[in-house]
């Protein structure tokens, strides 16, 4: 699976790999954590958490 996120600005970014599939984009001073996991049949959950960074 290949998730692409799109930042303010327009720059991109990818994670490629099995579910499941864990990202991070920084974006000024927090951190945002995706993550990827198998739904119901054909289907992904998709979840984020924000966090102070650094």
């Amino acid at each position: 699976m290949t998730l692409k996120f799109t930042r303010p600005g327009g720059q991109t970014s990818e994670a490629t790999g099995p579910l499941p599939l864990y990202h991070t984009v920084v974006i000024g001073d927090h951190a945002w954590r995706f993550s990827a996991v198998a739904g119901a049949r054909a289907f992904v959950e998709l979840s984020a958490d924000r966090c102070v960074y650094p």
